[in-house]
């Protein structure tokens, strides 16, 4: 099965890593990496949508990696629904949006992409499924937690303020100040409950959180 791929990227450094998986998982597709600034991510999604012609595309974010096994899972619930236009993995802070694959010229049909994509899935109510088991590691998190969360905070600058990719600055403004005034005891406990799942309750699970390549690195040695 052939696909096309579309990667919107600030070119992090977690890029080598998705396109080197995107290949291993999808068998050499054609990879559009799209490197607009200054415009909504779902007009970025858009003008890369408008360069495939095949009939599935795959979109991903430039800090996912994919894998056998949401490739697997995505493509049997397409295949289980002729209804379905869109199907979407997760990564494991539920993010569903950077890891999915949609029917192209369905999915053109129905308007593409809002800007602001997080939305997408009012657009195509009843045509979309969240495989809820089909996870891709994400360089958002991870076991060094201070350097992570430091990166964030620069992605978040990169995105949100110089380049004005996802959100209106100031919207992003007002939805941080309304957050810290009434959620920082929510945002504690969630983080804390995450770090116990994460850290101590299930130890097993650091393989599992382990970039893929660098799994595929360490056996070949």
């Amino acid at each position: 099965m052939e696909f096309e791929v579309v990667v919107p990227t600030l070119d992090r450094a977690s890029l080598p890593d998705c396109l080197d998986a995107t290949h291993l998982v999808l068998g050499k597709p054609t990879i559009h990496v799209q490197r607009e600034r200054g415009i909504q991510l779902g007009t970025i999604r858009n003008i890369g949508l408008k360069k495939c012609r095949g009939n599935l595309v795959v979109f991903i974010d430039d800090d996912v990696i994919l894998n056998k096994a949401w490739l697997e899972k995505c493509l049997k619930a397409l295949d289980e629904d002729s209804n379905l236009i869109m199907v979407q993995g997760v990564v494991p802070e539920g993010e569903t949006c950077g890891c999915m694959i949609v029917r192209r010229k369905e999915f053109v049909a129905g308007g593409g992409f809002p800007e602001l994509d997080s939305y997408v899935n009012r657009r195509f109510e009843g045509h979309y499924k969240v495989v809820r088991d089909a996870v891709c590691f994400h360089y958002a998190r991870g076991f060094g937690l201070i350097r992570h969360a430091l990166k964030w905070i620069m992605s978040f600058y990169q995105t949100e303020f110089r380049a004005g990719i996802y959100h209106d600055p100031k919207e992003s403004l007002r939805n941080l100040a309304h957050y810290i005034w009434y959620g920082p005891h929510e945002m504690i406990f969630y983080e804390l409950a995450y770090m116990v799942k994460t850290f101590f309750v299930l130890p097993f699970i650091i393989e599992d959180k382990m970039n893929p390549l660098e799994k595929t690195r360490r056996r070949t040695k």
